[in-house]
């Protein structure tokens, strides 16, 4: 049964700023909540955040929840009980979730018959720095620094802050903190250690780790890029612990020259450049294509620079500034982004022609490799027009909706100095081009053969089943590549979109499907009520995709383009499928839910399948309760587990509904039915000490959280 969706809310820049002058007066607002004696002087202390439209109530409770401090809690709980809107309450309760996984509880208790979860757990000692670690990995450009304190009682807990420092140009690539205890600290060094192997790790000072921030945030400075978002959250703290902080005398590093963030980092003198360089001496082959590439899109034109072999003719003869020159005009008017890696393998090299007897012939090293490789990348349109530059291959398929662009192209290394680089560049797809017919349908569906081959000769259960799982991947993404070409050589044959849609969607490369699925739809009029569904399912898959990256526009545009293709092929052909999936996308837009339940009840009345019969249970009782129908909701949700009993979130719908209708022993037994069956869902054990808090047993609701904490010990990290 397919999960329910949360629903998503388009924050704009207002919103946004609103929520953010709101977040800074939050000590403020926590006070007056303290200073509350009944429910009315709550309701003005949070006036402040009530008055704000849902979108920016949303913003600031996010915000909130990476705030780990008491006065945080305290809000969130004070909105998780008293807000007027269901949304809000949830999102609080999410929020609490995540600070009570950080060991950080409110200390404020409602003026009003409840109490609250947990008590306050204030640290009686402040922090005192304890160590350090940073992987050495300086050379790749890139650094985890972890930098910890030691905090509470006798200083037996540990403030952890983590970062991901990218020196090249992501600056601070990303953040996290944490309390833990010092034994779950040393858990976590060695785990650190166990899943990089082969990357040393080392002690790592205040001074330095201050120092290495610093430079991370000058790359920040330097190419406009904003540190992470949850950085931006704990900049306070931050502040606190390393950047205002006394450094102790005989530390290394002068610190005199690390007043302005990343000054000295923009005057580096040839032997402190070298520290921050990546190394490209090491790489392999393929390694050295990802990083051209990579490097190449984030306009590090230097770095792809020196992957080209000194007479590639992919200099273009010029010298590196001059090369570099040329392709920062390239960038400013492209602004390539979202890179999506595809296919790399490293070709088998050819038999060569020439016979040379075994003694000659053996223990010969092959002097250069070719790797063939596919990405994509959003590009403006109005580049499209520019001189092209030779490292860039023709887009074998663009998808006009997001600028997604497709290339394919094989790359030629050779060895200078020990050293793999780049000698030439063939674009694949002008190669294909080049093809009859007959030889394309030929080789693609060579590749096609061979992945029915694997599956026929192997299992899943195999050996070495993933190394199979890759190379029919790799066949499959080749084979796309081929279809592309097809396509531009048989413009409007059906068969041709078709194969190409039903291949690449199978990979899940939905944008690109719908880069052939559109035109189908218009060219084969008597399936256009199907293809319309398929639209619609890939355009959600989409929505999905960017609500999750925080782009909200193009999640809800998305979103629009789904409703409108389910509508027009529900116009045509009245089908289960059909209604089904037009009241999902209503209810995720928490709209017209009466049109929404008109569709359930419609496509329910076209099955008798059980599975079918309680998903559309359970959505009719999602809509019975966001219209507090809590009977109706009860009912539905009965039908579901009575159907599916096996769903954790069927049993806790159902203890929802329970709760709603102040039946607590009959809730408390469905969430305890829920957690037996899904005993890693940390929502569900707070669900059942929200029950205990408002019976007024605190002692039942900590036991609760600490359970669903020991069930899931890496939530604390």
């Amino acid at each position: 049964m397919a999960k329910k969706k949360t629903t998503h809310i388009s924050v704009s820049q207002e919103d946004t700023a609103r929520a953010q002058r709101v977040f800074e007066q939050y000590h403020q607002i926590a006070a007056k909540l303290h200073e509350s004696t009944d429910g009315a002087q709550v309701e003005t202390a949070l006036t402040d955040i009530n008055d704000m439209p849902e979108a920016a109530q949303v913003a600031l409770l996010k915000a909130l929840s990476k705030e780990h401090h008491t006065d945080a809690a305290d809000i969130l709980l004070a909105l998780n009980e008293l807000s007027s809107i269901k949304d809000i309450r949830k999102e609080a309760r999410r929020s609490l979730i995540q600070l009570e996984g950080a060991r950080v509880y409110p200390g404020w208790k409602p003026p009003i018959e409840r109490t609250p979860i947990v008590q306050a757990v204030v640290p009686s000692n402040p922090p005192r720095f304890w160590r350090g670690q940073v992987t050495d990995s300086l050379g790749s450009g890139e650094v985890q620094l972890i930098l910890t304190w030691e905090q509470g009682d006798d200083y037996k807990d540990v403030r952890i802050l983590g970062f991901l420092l990218d020196f090249m140009y992501e600056g601070v690539k990303d953040f996290f903190t944490s309390i833990q205890s010092k034994r779950s600290f040393e858990k976590l060094a060695a785990r650190m250690e166990t899943e990089m192997p082969g990357v040393k790790i080392k002690e790592c000072s205040l001074a330095r780790g201050r120092r290495l921030l610093l430079d991370a945030l000058a790359a920040n400075q330097r190419h406009g890029t904003q540190p992470s978002k949850d950085y931006r959250y704990q900049q306070a703290l931050i502040k606190q612990l390393i950047l205002d902080a006394p450094i102790p005398d005989d530390e290394d590093i002068d610190l005199d020259e690390d007043e302005e963030v990343g000054e000295d980092y923009l005057d580096l003198d040839e032997d402190e450049e070298d520290e921050y360089y990546p190394d490209l001496d090491d790489l392999n082959p393929q390694s050295v294509v990802t990083t051209f590439v990579e490097s190449w899109v984030n306009g590090d034109f230097d770095v792809s620079y020196d992957l080209l072999s000194s007479d590639s003719p992919l200099r273009e003869g010029l010298s590196q500034e001059e090369w570099m020159d040329r392709r920062d005009v390239w960038f400013d008017e492209a602004n390539p982004i979202d890179l999506e890696p595809g296919i790399i393998f490293e070709r088998e090299p050819q038999k060569p022609r020439l016979w040379l007897p075994n003694r000659l012939s053996a223990g010969r090293a092959p002097t250069n490799k070719v790797i063939e490789a596919g990405w994509s990348i959003e590009l403006d349109e109005s580049s499209i027009d520019s001189e092209p530059l030779p490292e860039m291959p023709q887009a074998t398929a663009v998808y006009e909706e997001t600028g997604r662009h497709w290339f394919w192209a094989s790359y030629t290394l050779v060895q200078e100095e020990g050293a793999w680089r780049i000698q030439s560049m063939t674009d694949e797809g002008i190669n294909a081009l080049n093809l009859s017919i007959e030889e394309l349908q030929k080789i693609k569906d060579q590749h096609i053969d061979r992945i029915g081959e694997i599956t026929r000769k192997h299992k899943p259960t195999d050996k070495n089943a993933p190394q199979y799982a890759l190379e029919m991947l790799q066949h499959l993404m080749q084979a796309a590549s081929y279809m592309d070409v097809l396509v531009k050589k048989l413009p409007g044959n059906p068969s041709v979109y078709e194969e190409a849609v039903t291949h690449l969607f199978m990979l899940g490369q939905f944008e690109r499907g719908l880069v052939y699925l559109e035109p189908l739809t218009d060219l084969v009029d008597e399936d256009r009520a199907r293809n319309l569904r398929r639209m619609s399912a890939a355009h959600r898959e989409l929505s999905a995709k960017y609500f999750d990256q925080g782009d909200d526009e193009r999640g809800e545009h998305f979103r629009e383009l789904a409703e409108e293709n389910l509508r027009e092929s529900l116009a045509l052909e009245d089908r289960f499928e059909t209604r089904i999936s037009l009241a999902e996308v209503l209810i995720d837009k928490d709209e017209d839910l009466d049109e929404a339940e008109d569709h359930l009840l419609k496509a329910k009345a076209m099955t008798d399948d059980p599975p079918e019969v309680a998903h559309i249970e359970m959505h009719l009782g999602e809509i019975a309760t966001e219209q507090e129908r809590f009977e109706e909701a009860l009912t539905h949700y009965q039908r579901v587990v009575d159907i599916q009993p096996d769903f954790a979130e069927s049993w806790a719908d159902l203890g929802e509904a329970y709760q709603a209708l102040d039946n607590d022993e009959k809730a408390e037994d469905s969430y305890r039915h829920a957690i037996e069956l899904e005993p890693h869902n940390e929502d569900l054990y707070y669900s059942l000490s929200k029950i205990y808090s408002d019976q007024n047993e605190p002692e039942k609701a900590i036991e609760a959280i600490e359970d669903g904490i020991s069930a899931n010990p890496d939530s604390i990290v």
